[in-house]
């Protein structure tokens, strides 16, 4: 999903910068991507499953997706799932 999260900035976002923040606590995994790019419209229809297949693949491991962004605006894109507990 990292991969894919990244891939979409570099292709889509015309940003100048991507920031990775990623925490691993014992209850909870979270990775947060952000760019200055573009950004784009949520409410508009597009070509493509990439958001959707993410969404589903977050929801397959117990977790969530947030997407904020908006034209202009730049995105934010972060995953939230269950973390481990190492014994």
């Amino acid at each position: 999903m990292f991969k894919e999260i990244i891939y979409n900035a570099a292709r889509h976002a015309q940003a100048t910068r991507v920031e990775v923040r990623f925490h691993a606590g014992p209850r909870q995994l979270r990775l947060s991507v952000q760019d200055n790019g573009i950004g784009f419209d949520q409410g508009q229809t597009r070509s493509g499953n990439g958001l959707k297949n993410l969404r589903r693949r977050a929801a397959d491991l117990g977790g969530t997706l947030e997407i904020e962004t908006g034209p202009d605006k730049g995105t934010r894109v972060t995953l939230t799932a269950p973390g481990f507990l190492i014994p």
